[in-house]
């Protein structure tokens, strides 16, 4: 598997956050009325706390910003949402 170093390297665009909240709502996505407002503010929080687990671990520091800790979170929630319908 190649090592994509780029996800280390690469920033996430926390203000584009918000705007692909708002258009994905228009589709019919069904966001809270919290992320609907804050998406953007829930995203750095989701990220520091994965950063920090990740320094915890014995992984690099400083990585809340970078793209593998965007991958990380969306790796995370996959499969969380259909465990909790009913």
């Amino acid at each position: 598997m190649p090592a994509y170093p780029h996800l280390l390297e690469n920033t996430i665009d926390w203000g584009a956050i918000q705007k692909r909240v708002d258009a994905m709502a228009m589709l019919g996505v069904p966001y809270d009325a919290n992320a609907l407002a804050n998406a953007n503010r829930l995203a750095y929080t989701q990220a520091l706390a994965i950063a920090a687990k990740l320094a915890a671990a014995g992984g690099p520091s400083g990585m809340a910003n970078t793209e593998v800790i965007a991958l990380i979170a969306y790796m995370q929630r996959l499969g969380v949402d259909i465990r909790g319908a009913k």
